[in-house]
């Protein structure tokens, strides 16, 4: 008599995560809510997978004998970015402003920002495609003063997400989906009240009214920063025109 064994074979599947490198432009930066600090510009480097948020290796050249502990802010324009960076602090270990602009950014967790932890001053998400700004999102970084969320796709904003920020001075949601205000000063605690309960993922109540409050020297700060992205917009056109020319000659 033929006996038939059945095997079980155990398939094991993993997700390998796989690093990217990234090229700096260091630079003097100005953050709404820090001023001017030496600063990493991502010159190249994109994320377009979510197996590719780990960064192998930061290059470029400093521009002053200042070495990465001086780096205090990291700053991407106009790279691809569907998923936020890790281990940037295993590079610059001291930032205290991050901005990542323009880049094509889904979402963000308060995972990816717990490589900065309380060192984190200035945050900005401008002109992504933020849909939600999930809870606690901003536990690992209490010491916040200013957060920019301006030209995104926010829908919903959890209500407990500014709990534990008590120096936040300035919030810009300026044109998304739930909210179109900004407000720096004193009494943010009852903007931020309103802010939940207008964008609430539970009962948004969209008709509330909120008082915009912005100062003429903070409104100038702003279209400063707007004027410089205009210029590295036209640069990296002028470089791409170029660089045809370069391979049609």
């Amino acid at each position: 008599m033929r006996f038939i064994i059945p095997s079980v074979v155990v398939l094991l599947i993993t997700i390998a995560v796989t690093a990217v490198e990234f090229e700096c432009f260091y630079n003097t930066e100005d953050f709404p809510s820090y001023g001017f600090v030496y600063s990493c510009a991502i010159k190249i480097g994109e994320i377009k997978k979510k197996s590719d948020v780990e960064i192998k290796s930061m290059n470029g050249n400093h521009i002053t004998d200042i070495d990465n502990d001086g780096v205090l802010g990291f700053l991407v324009f106009y790279k691809i970015l569907h998923h936020f960076p890790q281990k940037v602090t295993h590079f610059f270990k001291n930032i205290k402003a991050v901005s990542v602009e323009y880049s094509k950014l889904k979402e963000i967790h308060k995972e990816d920002l717990r490589q900065f932890g309380d060192n984190l001053i200035d945050f900005g998400l401008e002109g992504n495609e933020i849909q939600t700004i999930e809870a606690e999102l901003f536990s690992h970084n209490s010491n916040l003063k200013y957060i920019s969320l301006i030209n995104n796709k926010i829908q919903t904003i959890a209500e407990n997400v500014f709990d534990n920020l008590n120096g936040l001075y300035g919030i810009n949601l300026l044109n998304n989906n739930c909210i179109n205000y900004v407000y720096y000063g004193q009494e943010i605690r009852g903007f931020i009240r309103s802010i939940t309960l207008k964008c609430s993922d539970k009962f948004p109540s969209r008709d509330i009214r909120i008082p915009t409050i912005i100062t003429e020297e903070d409104y100038n700060s702003y279209l400063v920063k707007l004027m410089r992205k205009k210029i590295i917009e036209l640069e990296q056109k002028i470089e791409e025109v170029n660089n045809t020319n370069c391979r049609n000659m």
